[in-house]
Order: structure tokens, then C-alpha cells, then sequence
């Protein structure tokens, strides 16, 4: 269980509760539950009550699955021959196979594949066996997937793809031609939705399973004209629908509890769920259908034409969905003025997978089948040849562990309101359905009454007479017991029908249709969203601190933190507070935040307030206060990328303290600052646990700063952060990390490289000088660089990789729920980091001041060239997990400066990722 998370988790849960049910009885629910409420162990709880521990429960469990859903195994394969698609090692079910389609000239095989959202158009050459794109759209993401999207169709001559998806909420049919490799698009109009799609032998028709007004009926599309002819019409799903016999009649898969086209009166939907194949006749104007099948416990799908003489179509008659050909055929049933016919099918299996066939497309030109499977955690698509499957010998089907033969729904015998009354007969092996046309059915009785649809009529009760016939098992009643019997059946009928009148009656009183309730004006309404009270050690507002000489960097060490948010009902408006408090009162922080979610483009308001401490040298101490009001602006894209704009006022007020004359008279430094930010932000991870994701991460962005004063100073400011996570093995990740910025203008960022973010207790390197002749007016950290302190190197630029390995060890080693918050989230990391910050063009020219030293020596300024390597590195490993409530990170490294390896620094943070 320990390796089961999201929809396997859940269904493996409800697995074992259902076999313990059926093992040891439903009473014993309740006391297993209230005996590990009592132990406050679920372990407990199993053996008090059952008498077995969890993992022997587990073991008999898997035994009894297996013994039900894996008895047939050995008596049914895998479809034989290697599969189109690449063979993955390992199992990857979110990788999805779906709508295969074989061309009409046998030549190609398109497949949309699926990757939890990023779906591509694969187009596959069988003779050379060279794939291709030739469309793409989404991206991976853990949200509901809509996998009935993109559907693809091949036009009878082979050359141009047809493909409908659905973009922005509009429908779209994309045409993509073979030889010129260019892609049209249009709109398709009136459908809510597009089920399946066939291309009639012409090329100038469209058959369509479509959704409109939320009912799924069949249509006819003409792709010159744009205009449609709708089929059916009623509140019976209908889907699958194929062109067959030279597009002359079009069958399809439906829940319909009668053959009859016509508009019904009844609001209620069918309750039986289960599909039948029908024939639609183009050329007949009867608004009749011909039934195929007729089983009420069996679904029947993806009907399609499979050579001149019979059909193929998926089943579920033994459990797991195989695929039957279907051989039409007729007799006569009796003769009166003329001859009258009975349809009935012939139905035999073609395949006995042992698991379901999920789709498939037949090439009745070419005689090949396209199928996918899924099977041992992966999707197989498999090609394989009409003729070699008509001649292989299929052994008898036995009943799968998902259709219980025990379960299977008795057959009724029919009974008929005429002189003759048949016994019921041995039903032929190869017989799968049969069917007369409704026109010449003759009115039948099962004794039971459909309040919803039926009709008063005095010739149901009147004699009917059908000439006799020579059937085995049969008998001739005397007239005295024929009206005895119709006289008692009459009776009884009519009874019924007078005691459900009052219930008719009622259910025709009520508006079944669904009553909207009265508008009424929308008041914006807040509620508390969440409060957050905790020790932290990193800032709330991330900006720029004022550069104040270079001495150190101001960190803000272990502190109380308050946040608390409010939302309105709708989510469409948030507003958020809090405070930062340290134990002196000297370093604190105070923030507000509005936002607007209501339209496309987010918007937000924020003002902070920061006041730091800093110590600038033994004799002068500053307390700075920055004020700033910024106006933020978001347009997404899509789920994972968007476009930010930001517009910010701040105000700097540097106020020196009274430690001696100097200061007691300097006066106060005040600045403006007006400032723009633009960045692009793409975001497609996928958490796999907490600081474990899946996917890459991207941010590159431009800033602007511009100083309000008489020097008219500013700043520009690039810059990226780019991250990728890539999936090992199950849960172990492998993190990589690029960060580069740079500066320029009259003013500039020094960047301290060095250092882990959140740490707590950092140092500082006070042997790296900073070149004051770059005119720094803020300060940043750049990090990670472990191994070494902060400020290892300086400069106006900085770039920096970091890779990491991330293993649960827990989660990976134990194959149990793990109950400890501490171990299920406790990971070893082993890292390694490689940087450098420099001024100038590039670290290695002589402009940047780490390759230079300045002595000052009285009226002598020496300047040595110390050769000193401006790329620093550093490794190691380390551990992080959940303490506390906190996600704390324990590092030692070694670091790696001038070619040597250091001495090892310990690390304790609070920060996630990098």
C-alpha cells in the first residue's frame, strides 16, 4: 500500500474493506473502527477483531484479488508480436494511448498520445516506421484530463488527416494535409461537444456522435455546405456512430430501451446504462431502427464495419471488454398476405484478451486492426492482420473475476398473447441476439408496467390469431383454457394499471424539469480564509535592501510571524495582513495586501513597511525604514504561464543613532525610488510529496529603478531562474537549479554570493572586499553556495547551478503507510553547487575586482593581481523533513575555492526547494 497515492490509493482502501466484508461479514466494520479508536492503532484494530494482524490481512487480500481476477490467465495472452509504441522499463500509466486510426490506403496509423494533459498527434509510417507530430496541445498538470479530446479522422484518400479538439470552448476541426505538411482550421458550430467522427466513402460527409442541449444524438455533417442533419432525437445516449455498407446506413452504440426513433414525452433518463448496436438506414424512410444486439446486461461498443459480410464490436459479456464478430442474418417467421422476416445476429468472439480492449479501428480495405490495451502499467497499441484472426481457433471464454457466471442475470422466458405459447429452448452457442423489425413484432406482454410510457388500447385484450406453426416444444391450448388464461391475465393487468393510476397521476403533476431559483443581487461577503502564527527567518517582502557600505547583509534572524487572510465567497477578492516582530523591537515588519481575482487579469495592491538595524562599523549604528506601495499585474496565459507587470513607490530613510558627535550631527538619508518589473513566469510541476516535484519551473524577468532626486540615478536589472525535476525512480528525484542576474546603470545591486537561503545563524566573509568604485545602491544574497559563507565572491552579476539527488528514504524502503509525519517526509540529499559573482564583462577579465587587491599604504595605492579563481564550489549531503511543523534542512558541505577543498560547514535552514 505504501507505493498506492491518489485514485489507486483510494480504490486499493476500498478493496480491502469490501473483502473484509465478504470475509468476515459487514457487523465487523464497526468494531474494528472503535477498536482502533480505543488502541489508537489501526494495527490493534485488525487483530483485536479479526484475529489478524494488518499484514497478514494484506496478504490474504491479495490472494483472494488474485485468485478471482487472475483464474483466467492461463487459458488467454497479450495480443502476440511487439508492440507500435516504445516499450517503457517501468510503468507509466498516465501515459496514455488513446483513438487509433488506420488510413484507407494502409500506409499510416495515427494515435493521440496522452501524458497527463500534454497531448501530441503521433503519425506512424508501417512501412518505414518513421513517427511523427503533427499536433500538439496542453500540458502535463495533476487536474482533471479530458481524454475524449483530440478525436482524429482519416478522408478516404489517405491524404489528409482530419482532427477535432476543442480549444477555448469552441470546437475545432483541424484538416492536415500529408503531402504539404500545412494545417487549416475552422470552427465547427451549434455542437457542444463532439463524441466520434467518420468520414463517409465519398469524403464530402461527416458522421458525428455529438452532444447538443446536453443529449448525445447522431448526426450527418456536410463539410461544403456546413449544414447538418440530425438522426436521432431523443434523451437516449448515442455515441460511436460509423459509416458501413458504402455509407449507405450508419451503426452506432446506444442505451435505448426500444428501436423506434421518435421524441418522448418522459423527463426521467434510462436507467439501464448498458449500450446495444443499431443500424440507421439512410435510404429508408421509416423511423425505425434495426437492432444488432439486444442484451440489457451486456455493453456493446465501437461498432464498425469489419468486412463486406459481418461486424465488429467490443463486448463485455464475460467481464473484460473483447472484440465479437457479428454476422447479420434473417429467416422467415411467417406468412400471411406475404412473407415476413425475423433479423437476429450471429455473434462469435475474435479475441479473449485478459485484459480490456480500450479502442480500436479496423481497415477493411486493407484488412488490418489497430488495438490498445492496457496492460502491466503500460498502454500497448498493437497491429495485427484480419485474415490470420479469422483463422485462429479461439478456446471456450470462461467468465472473468469481473463477471461472476454465478451473477449472471437469468433469462426470462417469452411469452406471447397468442394461441401458441413456446416453451423455452436451448439457445444456439453462436446466437447472440435476435431481433425482429417492430413493424412486424406481435404485441408481447412481460406482465409489468412502464408508468412513464404507455398507452390505453382495447385491441392489446382482443383475440389474436397467428397461423399455426411446427415448432419444437410446443403446444395447442383448447379454447376453454385460452380464455381462461386471457381472461385472468386481463385481470390482472388491469389491476395493476388502476393501482398505479394515483402514482401516474402524480409523477404527470410534477414539473420534472429543473426549477432555477429566483436571482437575487450577489453581496460581497468575507470570510477568514486562515491565521499563521510561527517562528520564521526570512522577510515578507523580498525586495532590495539598501546598500550600506558592505559590511555584512542584513539577515533577519529567528522571529515571531503573524499572517492572517480573509476571501470572499467566491474567491474573487483577498486580502491579507500580518507583522514581523524580533524579540528587541528594533527589526520589524508590517504588510497589507488587496487582491482582485475576479477577471482574467489579477491584480493586487501591496504596502510594506520594513525597519532594520544595521550596523554599519563599530561606531555607527543606522535604523533604515523602507516604505513601499506596489501595484501588481498578472495575465496567465494557461494553467502554467503567465505575463507580470509590477509598479512600485519606495521610500528609503536611513536614520543614524547618537553613538558619538559625528552622528549625533549627520543628518538623515532620504531617497525615492520609482520602479517597474516585468516577468515571465512558466510553472508545470508536479508535487509528488512535500519539496518533491516533477516538471520545470521558469522565471526570467527585467526590473527598472529609477531615483527621484537631483542626480536622477537608475538601475536595470535582468535576470533567470530556471528549474527542472526529473523522476528517477519512483520517488527519488534528481532537482537541478540555474540562477544568473546582472545589473547595470548609474546605480547597481551588489550581490553577496554564499550561503543557503532562511539560514539560521549565518557568517559573513569580511576578507572579500567590495569595490565601492561601482556605485552599489542596494545589496542582494545569491545563493545556494554551500560550503562557504556569504559572501564568498561579490559583484554586480552573479550565476550559480545547483543539483541535488532527493531521496525519501522511508517512503521508498517501507512498503506500508508510514503514520510518522517525521519519516514520511524525511529525505537525503546529496548536492552539489558551482558558482561565481564578478563585475565586469565576465569573471576572468581583468575588470572584475575579485582578481585584484588594492593596498593602501599612506599616499601609496599598490595594486596586486592575486590570481584568485573566481568560480567557487561546493558538495555535500544532507537531510530534511517535517519537525515540528516546520520543514527544516540540516546541510555539510565542503567547499571548494582556488582548486582546494575547505573545511566543512554545517547548515540549518528553514527554506523549501533550493
Amino acid at each position: 500500500f505504501g507505493q498506492l497515492t491518489g485514485k489507486d490509493a483510494r480504490y486499493g482502501g476500498h478493496s480491502i474493506w469490501k473483502y473484509v466484508v465478504e470475509s468476515y461479514g459487514e457487523s465487523v466494520i464497526s468494531n474494528i473502527l472503535y477498536m482502533t479508536r480505543v488502541s489508537r492503532n489501526a494495527d490493534n484494530g485488525f487483530l483485536f477483531v479479526l484475529g489478524v494482524s494488518l499484514k497478514n490481512l494484506a496478504a490474504e487480500w491479495l490472494h483472494y484479488y488474485d485468485s478471482m481476477y487472475y483464474k483466467q490467465e492461463d487459458k488467454q495472452s497479450l495480443p502476440e508480436g511487439k508492440p507500435l509504441n516504445r516499450a517503457r522499463k517501468r510503468a507509466q500509466p498516465y501515459c496514455a494511448i488513446e483513438h487509433p486510426k488506420l488510413s484507407p490506403d494502409g500506409r499510416n496509423l495515427t494515435y493521440v498520445w496522452n501524458d497527463m494533459g500534454k497531448i501530441r498527434v503521433k503519425l506512424r509510417d508501417l512501412q518505414s516506421k518513421k513517427k511523427k507530430t503533427i499536433y500538439r496541445q496542453g500540458y502535463r498538470a495533476y487536474t482533471q484530463q479530458d481524454h475524449s479530446y483530440p478525436i482524429v479522422a482519416w478522408h478516404p484518400s489517405g491524404k489528409l488527416v482530419s482532427i477535432i479538439t476543442e480549444h477555448k470552448g469552441k470546437l475545432k476541426l483541424i484538416l492536415y494535409d500529408l503531402q504539404t505538411k500545412k494545417r487549416t482550421t475552422r470552427e465547427l458550430f451549434n455542437f457542444e461537444k463532439i463524441l466520434s467522427v467518420d468520414y463517409s466513402d465519398d469524403g464530402r460527409e461527416f458522421v458525428f456522435s455529438a452532444v447538443q442541449m446536453g443529449r448525445s444524438d447522431i448526426f450527418i455533417y456536410n463539410i461544403i455546405s456546413n449544414v447538418y442533419e440530425k438522426l436521432t432525437d431523443d434523451l437516449f445516449t448515442d455515441v460511436d456512430a460509423r459509416f458501413i455498407d458504402r455509407s449507405r446506413k450508419v451503426i452506432f452504440s446506444s442505451d435505448r430501451n426500444n428501436d423506434t426513433i421518435k421524441q418522448f414525452d418522459i423527463k426521467l433518463l434510462p436507467k439501464n446504462l448498458n449500450h446495444d448496436i443499431f443500424i440507421y438506414d439512410r435510404k429508408s424512410n421509416e423511423q425505425t431502427l434495426r437492432r444488432v444486439t439486444s442484451t440489457p446486461f451486456v455493453d456493446e461498443r465501437a461498432p464498425m464495419e469489419y468486412d463486406g459480410e459481418s461486424l465488429s464490436y467490443l463486448s463485455d459479456e464475460k467481464g473484460i471488454f473483447n472484440r465479437y464478430l457479428a454476422k447479420l442474418d434473417s429467416n422467415i417467421a411467417y406468412i400471411d398476405t406475404s412473407i415476413h422476416y425475423s433479423y437476429f445476429t450471429r455473434a462469435s468472439p475474435l479475441s479473449q484478451y485478459p485484459r480490456s480492449i480500450l479502442e480500436y479501428d479496423v481497415d477493411t480495405l486493407n484488412g488490418k486492426i489497430a488495438e490498445v490495451i492496457f496492460a502491466k502499467g503500460n498502454y500497448r497499441l498493437t497491429l495485427k492482420d484480419t485474415e490470420a484472426e479469422k483463422a485462429e481457433v479461439l478456446s471456450e471464454m470462461g467468465f472473468s473475476g469481473f463477471r461472476n457466471k454465478a451473477a449472471e442475470p437469468p433469462k426470462k422466458k417469452r411469452k406471447r398473447t397468442s394461441i401458441l405459447v413456446v416453451e423455452e429452448q436451448k439457445p444456439d452457442t453462436t446466437q447472440l441476439a435476435r431481433t425482429e423489425q417492430p413493424k412486424e413484432q406481435k404485441p408481447t406482454d412481460t406482465g409489468e408496467i412502464n408508468i412513464y410510457d404507455y398507452q390505453f388500447n382495447s385491441d392489446v385484450f382482443q383475440e389474436t390469431e397467428v397461423p399455426k406453426q411446427n415448432n419444437e416444444g410446443s403446444r395447442l391450448l383448447s379454447d376453454d383454457n385460452l380464455k381462461s388464461k386471457r381472461d385472468k391475465k386481463r385481470e390482472k393487468v388491469m389491476a395493476r394499471i388502476d393501482s398505479l393510476h394515483a402514482a401516474l397521476e402524480a409523477v404527470q403533476d410534477v414539473n420534472l424539469e429543473m426549477q432555477l431559483p429566483p436571482q437575487r443581487n450577489y453581496d460581497v461577503a468575507f470570510k477568514s480564509e486562515y491565521v499563521v502564527t510561527q517562528l520564521d527567518n526570512a522577510f515578507v517582502n523580498s525586495t532590495y535592501q539598501t546598500f550600506t557600505g558592505g559590511g555584512s547583509f542584513n539577515n533577519p534572524g529567528l522571529n515571531g510571524f503573524f499572517k492572517t487572510g480573509i476571501t470572499d465567497v467566491l474567491d474573487d477578492y483577498k486580502v491579507v495582513g500580518g507583522f514581523r516582530l524580533t524579540g528587541n523591537l528594533k527589526t520589524n515588519e508590517v504588510f497589507v495586501s488587496a487582491q482582485n481575482f475576479k477577471r482574467r487579469l489579477d491584480k493586487q495592491v501591496i504596502f510594506h513597511r520594513q525597519s532594520i538595524e544595521d550596523v554599519i562599523s563599530n561606531s555607527t549604528i543606522a535604523q533604515v525604514y523602507t516604505y513601499t506601495l506596489t501595484y501588481k499585474m498578472s495575465w496567465p496565459f494557461s494553467d502554467f504561464s503567465a505575463l507580470r507587470g509590477n509598479v512600485l513607490g519606495r521610500n528609503d530613510q536611513t536614520v543614524y543613532k547618537s553613538t558619538n558627535d559625528r552622528n549625533l550631527e549627520r543628518p538623515d538619508d532620504l531617497q525615492w525610488t520609482g520602479g517597474l518589473k516585468l516577468e515571465y513566469v512558466f510553472d508545470n510541476t508536479l508535487p509528488m510529496g512535500l519539496n518533491l516535484y516533477r516538471g520545470t519551473r521558469l522565471k526570467i524577468f527585467a526590473e527598472y529603478f529609477q531615483e527621484v532626486d537631483k542626480e536622477a540615478k537608475n538601475l536595470f536589472v535582468i535576470g533567470v531562474d530556471a528549474r527542472n525535476y526529473i523522476k528517477v525512480h519512483r520517488e527519488l528525484i534528481w532537482a537541478n537549479r540555474l540562477a544568473a542576474s546582472t545589473s547595470f546603470g548609474n546605480q547597481k545591486i551588489a550581490y553577496f554570493l554564499g550561503g543557503v537561503d532562511q539560514w539560521i545563524a549565518p557568517t559573513y566573509n569580511n576578507d572579500i572586499p567590495v569595490d565601492f568604485t561601482q556605485n552599489y545602491g542596494f545589496q542582494a544574497l545569491a545563493t545556494n553556495m554551500r560550503g562557504h559563507p556569504q559572501n564568498i565572491r561579490n559583484g554586480n552579476s552573479f550565476a550559480v547551478i545547483n543539483s541535488e539527488l532527493r531521496w525519501p528514504v522511508f517512503r521508498y524502503l517501507i512498503n506500508r503507510p508510514i503514520k510518522s509525519n517525521f519519516l514520511y517526509n524525511f529525505q537525503i540529499v546529496g548536492f552539489g553547487d558551482i558558482g561565481t559573482a564578478w563585475t565586469g564583462l565576465q569573471p576572468f577579465s581583468e575588470e572584475n575586482s575579485q582578481n585584484r587587491e588594492e593596498i593602501q599604504q599612506g599616499s601609496i595605492l599598490i595594486m596586486v593581481n592575486n590570481r584568485r579563481e573566481p568560480v567557487v564550489g561546493g558538495f555535500g549531503l544532507g537531510a530534511r523533513t517535517k519537525f515540528l511543523g516546520y520543514f527544516v534542512r540540516l546541510d555539510y558541505a565542503w567547499g571548494v575555492e582556488n582548486r582546494k577543498i575547505n573545511d566543512g560547514f554545517w547548515y540549518i535552514s528553514l527554506s523549501m526547494d533550493f
